[in-house]
C-alpha cells in the first residue's frame, strides 16, 4: 500500500491575475493512496462474473498510470500537433505543454508512463528500502535530466537498478463501449444517469433522464455480474473542448447533457462493482466501502473493490458561481442551497476506487475557479490517457509516501496439500483464494498449492478446493483465514474434503 500526500498551496483564490500556462488553480489539495488489493489477477473494475473485455490488467499495478505526459488538449489550448503525440513525436516540432517533475517531488510507489517524463532537479522515484523495490517505468525516458538513460543526473531512483526502466508500451482501452455487450439488461441505462450506492442493503437508487429531459427513478438490486453501463443517446455536451475547465456543472451542462452517456456516482458498497460510462463519469460525493464507514482514511478490508470507467473524463463535481474566462481567478464555490442539484461543492472528498479515463483525464471540474475545499482523497489507483488537472502543475513539493507503519499487512505464506482419497482418481483440481485461481503442483507426496497472503491488508480470505473424479463426482472443501489477528487460524491445515 502506498499513499500520496501533496501539501502544495494553490494561491489566493481571490486574486485577479491571470494564471500562467504552467500553473492552474483548484479548490483541492491532493492525497492519493494505493490499494494493494488491485494487484490481483483480475482488476477491480472487471471483478464481476461476466467475461468483460479486459484491457491490459497491468494498468492497476501502479499508483499512477499515464499514456501521455502532456496536458489533456481538451482542457487547454494546444497546437494541433500535440493531441495524441508522445514526446518523441512532438519534440522540436510543436510547443506542447507537459507536466514537470521538480526538486521536492517524491513518488514513493509504482509508476508507469508510456511517454517521456520531463524531470528537472532532484525529484525522487520509488520508495527507499521497499522490498521488492517499486517499479518506475518511464518508457520514453526522461528529459532534460538523465537524457542518456543512465540516471547519472540529479533525479533519484529507489529501484532495483537505481534507474528507471524503458519498458514496453501498455495500451489503454480505446473506450468503454465494449461493456455494452456484457451488461445485463436491467443494469444498462441510457442518457444522463445518477447512481446512489447503498452497500448496507446492496441496492442502488437510479435516477435517469432521457434526451428530452424526462426523469425516472427506481431502486435496483446489486448487479449480478457486477457491471453497470450507461450509453449515450444524443449528446450536446460539451459545447466546447474546455468545458470541464471553466463552465461545467452549471445550467449549460444541465440543459445539454440529458441524452449524454454521463453517470453521476456517490455512496457506499460492500460487493464488487464496475460502473462504466460511454462518455463522462462524475463523482458528486464520497464513495467508499462499508468496511471504512465512520473512519475514512483507513485501509479497506475484505474483497469489495470498485471500478469507475469513463470513455472520456472521470470528473469531480465542482459547481462555481461564474465561469473562469481566460484563466482569471475570482469565481467561488457554490453551496448546496445555491446549486440547482442541491449538492454544492464537496469538501474533503473520499473516493475508494480504481479510476480509468480511457480517452481523456481524471479532472476536477472548473479547476481554474474556487476557494480551497480541503483534500481530494483517492484510495485505489488512477489510470488516464492524458495527465488531468487536479492540483498545481509545476509548483513542486509533492510527496508520495507509504502509510503509517501501524497499518497491518499479512506476513503469512504456506503450502496446502491435497491428498488423494483411497479408491478415487481425480480428473480436475481447482484451488481458489477469494475467487482467484492458484497454481497447483504435483509432487511425490501429492498435489500442493502455495497460499501467499504476504502484504495483504487485514481481512478474511476464503480458500476453496474442488476436485472432480473420473466418474464426474465433485467434492469441495473450504477454509477461512483471517489476517492480522493475534492467533492464526489453522495456517497449515488444508480444507477438509
Amino acid at each position: 500500500m502506498v499513499s500520496l500526500a501533496d501539501s502544495c498551496w494553490f494561491g489566493d483564490p481571490a486574486a485577479s491575475a491571470e494564471v500562467p500556462a504552467t500553473e492552474f488553480q483548484t479548490g483541492y489539495s491532493k492525497a492519493y493512496h494505493y490499494d494493494g488489493r488491485l494487484l490481483a489477477d483480475k482488476p477491480p473494475y472487471f471483478s464481476g462474473t461476466a467475461s468483460t473485455p479486459i484491457p491490459d490488467p497491468r494498468v492497476t499495478n501502479y499508483l499512477f498510470f499515464t499514456n501521455f505526459e502532456t496536458v489533456d488538449p481538451g482542457l487547454v489550448s494546444e497546437p494541433p500537433g500535440c493531441a495524441g503525440k508522445y514526446y518523441s513525436e512532438w519534440e522540436g516540432k510543436y510547443s506542447c505543454e507537459s507536466f514537470t517533475w521538480v526538486s521536492g517531488d517524491r513518488v514513493e510507489g509504482p509508476l508507469h508512463t508510456n511517454d517521456a517524463a520531463r524531470v528537472e532537479g532532484s525529484a525522487e522515484f520509488g520508495q527507499a528500502g521497499a522490498d521488492p523495490p517499486d517499479a518506475v517505468e518511464i518508457d520514453g525516458g526522461t528529459y532534460p535530466e538523465d537524457l542518456d538513460g543512465q540516471c547519472t543526473g540529479m533525479p533519484i531512483f529507489h529501484t532495483a537498478t537505481h534507474c528507471y526502466v524503458q519498458g514496453e508500451r501498455i495500451p489503454l482501452p480505446e473506450g468503454s463501449t465494449g461493456f455494452a455487450k456484457f451488461v445485463e439488461g436491467e443494469d444498462a441505462f441510457s442518457g444522463e444517469t445518477r447512481l446512489e450506492l447503498d452497500g448496507t442493503t446492496n441496492t442502488i437508487r437510479v435516477i435517469g433522464f432521457n434526451s428530452s429531459g424526462g426523469e425516472s427513478s427506481q431502486t435496483i438490486a446489486w448487479p449480478r455480474n457486477g457491471l453497470i453501463y450507461v450509453r449515450s443517446e444524443s449528446c450536446g455536451w460539451p459545447a466546447a473542448p474546455s468545458s470541464e475547465r471553466s463552465n461545467a456543472d452549471g445550467p449549460e451542462e444541465a440543459a445539454s447533457e440529458k441524452g449524454c452517456g454521463n453517470v453521476y456516482v456517490r455512496g457506499t458498497y460492500s460487493q464488487p462493482l464496475t460502473i462504466a460510462a460511454q462518455e463522462d463519469l462524475i463523482i458528486d460525493g464520497n464513495i467508499y466501502p462499508t468496511s471504512v464507514a465512520g473512519d475514512l482514511g483507513i485501509a479497506p478490508s475484505g474483497t469489495a473493490t470498485l471500478g469507475l470507467i469513463a470513455g472520456d473524463y472521470v470528473r469531480i463535481y465542482h459547481p462555481t458561481s461564474t465561469s473562469a474566462v481566460n484563466w482569471v481567478r475570482g469565481c467561488e464555490n457554490l453551496g448546496a442551497s445555491e446549486d440547482p442539484n442541491g449538492w454544492g461543492a464537496q469538501s474533503n472528498i473520499w473516493i475508494y476506487a480504481a479510476i480509468l479515463a480511457a480517452e481523456d483525464s481524471f479532472v476536477v471540474d472548473n479547476f481554474a475557479c474556487g476557494s480551497w475545499l480541503g483534500d481530494l482523497n483517492v484510495y485505489g489507483s488512477v489510470a488516464q490517457n492524458y495527465r488531468g488537472v487536479v492540483g498545481t502543475i509545476g509548483g513542486g513539493g509533492a510527496v508520495i509516501s507509504p502509510p503509517p507503519s501501524t497499518e497491518c499487512t499479512s506476513r503469512r505464506r504456506f503450502i496446502v496439500h491435497i491428498v488423494r482419497a483411497s479408491g478415487l482418481r481425480y480428473r480436475r483440481i481447482d484451488v481458489t483464494l477469494n475467487g482467484h485461481r492458484l497454481a497447483t503442483r504435483t509432487t511425490k507426496q501429492g498435489i500442493t498449492a502455495a497460499v501467499d497472503l504476504q502484504g495483504r491488508p487485514k481481512g478474511t480470505y476464503a480458500l476453496r478446493i474442488m476436485v472432480e473424479t473420473t466418474h464426474g463426482r465433485k467434492i469441495t472443501g473450504t477454509r477461512t483465514y483471517h489476517t492480522c489477528v493475534a492467533t492464526p487460524i489453522h495456517p497449515k491445515r488444508p480444507p477438509t474434503l
